[in-house]
């Protein structure tokens, strides 16, 4: 399991910081995309998914 940042960002702006944020724990970087898309679907369901490109990093865990 890794921590993983996930922003969305509106493809239409051209803005310098991302429209939305989370991070989450995922085992990697493909389960953080998909766990990252729905929780943004369901804080934002007036939002088509279509419209926004999703970024995923990678932060790191100390034991």
């Amino acid at each position: 399991m890794g921590l993983f940042y996930i922003s969305a960002w509106d493809k239409s702006a051209h803005r310098d910081t991302p429209i939305w944020e989370h991070s989450l724990s995922a085992k990697d970087i493909d389960e953080a995309y998909r766990i990252g898309k729905a929780q943004f679907q369901t804080e934002r369901p007036e939002l088509d998914l279509r419209q926004f490109r999703f970024e995923a990093t990678w932060g790191s865990v100390e034991k």
